[in-house]
């Protein structure tokens, strides 16, 4: 409370009161900045981190309270001493609070561990600017009175102070590529001189067009923009560069003489990082260009991790999906379970490989194998592009399906395309190695069950009777023979040429009737006996 009767009869010490309450206002904002930048470190430390900053957090804190209790005493009570006596005194104390906790901040900078810090490092930057803050508040001159400094021994104090934070901009981002845009050629020199002897890289423009078209040809790590500048001001700039996707998070720190809280607040709802009013203090516009790019850094890292998951989990998705149907893939990613599913008709296609047992007894393995890998990936390629599912290899045999994950009503016909065009590629495989491999295939429709079995390394599988026909049924075949069960064949109707084999003896299901698929187009009337099925 400024007691009445000072300022009602004494001008001067109406007017000492007024210098003292604006110093006072002028600290009450970075001392509560520093109050919520505690809180903030708290949030986001870990156990070992905040162990370890206990101390630090702790006396800055407890400085914060005794300058809070100094301020709240500044102006009440009795005249004597005066109010700028008492300010003078106070500002030593918390000259004396704010040099040994910036002190702290560094050395606490400098020992955090790298791991996991990112995030704390850029609050403690933080913390450190609003010290900062507190430091150039507490040196303004409001408060005459005896210790209070002159215009050039502040400047001189400001100067000392930064050398607390040089560290951080050389340690923590050597090199780091700043535009600085400026229409006023002086500024570029004397700003551009400053930021180099930060330890950036510095490249001006003295337009916002010539800015743009350097951030095309250029990897720029931040912005420095000025508002008032001709042809394309700063707030029209800020806008091109958020509007374009590959600025969206490039840090922008805005430097202007105007200092209204409508600039600002325009500044900042356009997407600008900061705003720093002209002339602006070294030290502090160090701090908001580390706390800055410490942003970017975060983002930069977060990207590269996303990017990173993104690889991974198309990896992850592409090997999925090569052991298991895609529809089947993508339910299991979606986290069904119990994966089994009952088809009323499907056809199921069985291929083995005559010859192939001889041939890998009496050549080298990786030879054999390295064949047997290129027929299989030429029937890979048949597979998908007649329609139908591989489901596994077993030795050298090959087991595939239609109608199965998804339901088709034409499954017998891409099973016998499939057939046809697998004995057409053996001639074409035969011809290019110089063997002479064959096929035996089998083609059973009907019923079946599929799903996945196993826990970590798991199958998709067929199972019921018209799998084990279409095995049997390649059993019997001779090599470059297709053998189509009775079913399949009452389902391709005018579509193929099929000659009816005399009945044969399956194991479990006794005589049965058996047909050789040809051709894709008919020669030849089939018998009756094929039409009963």
């Amino acid at each position: 409370m400024v007691p009445s009767n000072s300022s009602a009869t004494d001008p001067s010490k109406s007017d000492e009161l007024h210098r003292v309450a604006r110093w006072k206002h002028g600290l009450a904002v970075p001392l509560g900045q520093i109050v919520a930048a505690l809180d903030l470190v708290g949030d986001v430390a870990t156990p070992l981190e905040r162990e370890r900053l206990g101390p630090s957090l702790q006396s800055l804190r407890q400085g914060a309270q005794t300058i809070t209790a100094g301020l709240h005493d500044l102006l009440e009570g009795s005249t004597e001493p005066s109010p700028a006596d008492r300010a003078a005194a106070l500002k030593r104390q918390i000259d004396e609070i704010v040099t040994e906790n910036e002190i702290s901040c560094r050395r606490t900078m400098e020992t955090l561990p790298e791991s996991g810090s990112d995030a704390l490092r850029a609050d403690l930057l933080g913390l450190t600017e609003s010290l900062i803050r507190l430091r150039h508040a507490l040196d303004r001159p409001e408060a005459a009175g005896p210790g209070a400094q002159s215009g050039p021994r502040l400047i001189a104090q400001n100067e000392k102070s930064s050398g607390t934070m040089t560290p951080f901009s050389a340690a923590d981002h050597p090199g780091a590529k700043l535009l600085l845009v400026d229409d006023d050629r002086l500024n570029l020199k004397v700003i551009g001189r400053r930021l180099e002897r930060m330890g950036f890289a510095v490249i001006t423009a003295d337009r916002g067009i010539a800015g743009l078209e350097i951030l095309e040809r250029s990897e720029i790590d931040l912005v420095m923009l000025d508002i008032m500048m001709p042809e394309l001001d700063g707030f029209a700039t800020l806008e091109r560069i958020r509007a374009n996707v590959r600025w969206r998070d490039l840090p922008v720190i805005m430097l202007t003489a105007l200092d209204d809280a409508e600039s600002t607040a325009r500044c900042l709802a356009n997407g600008a990082d900061d705003y720093v009013s002209k002339p602006f203090d070294e030290t502090v516009l160090r701090a908001r260009i580390d706390v800055a790019l410490d942003r970017k850094r975060l983002r930069d890292k977060e990207r590269r991790l996303m990017e990173r998951v993104r690889a991974e989990k198309n990896v992850s998705e592409n090997l999925l999906h090569s052991i298991l149907p895609l529809p089947i893939a993508n339910r299991l990613r979606e986290g069904e379970e119990q994966l089994v599913d009952r088809f009323e008709e499907a056809s199921v296609v069985f291929i083995d490989i005559v010859g192939f047992t001889l041939f890998a007894a009496t050549h080298d393995a990786e030879e054999t194998v390295a064949l047997l890998n290129d027929l299989f990936s030429r029937f890979d390629r048949l597979v998908e592009t007649q329609g139908l599912e591989k489901i596994k290899t077993i030795g050298d045999a090959y087991l595939a399906v239609a109608g199965v994950p998804e339901r088709v009503a034409d499954h017998a016909p891409r099973a016998a395309r499939l057939a046809l065009a697998v004995h057409a590629v053996m001639a074409e495989f035969n011809a290019k190695h110089g063997i002479r491999w064959s096929v035996r295939i089998g083609i059973c429709s009907g019923p079946l069950v599929a799903g996945i079995i196993g826990s970590r390394k798991f199958a998709y599988d067929l199972w019921g009777d018209t799998v084990n026909v279409a095995s049997r049924l390649e059993s019997k075949a001779q090599p470059d023979q297709t053998l189509l069960s009775a079913e399949t064949t009452a389902l391709l109707a005018d579509d193929f040429t099929i000659e009816q084999l005399p009945d044969m003896e399956l194991h479990n299901r006794g005589q049965v009737k058996v047909y050789r698929l040809l051709d894709n187009a008919r020669a030849t009337p089939l018998p009756s006996a094929m039409t009963a099925g």
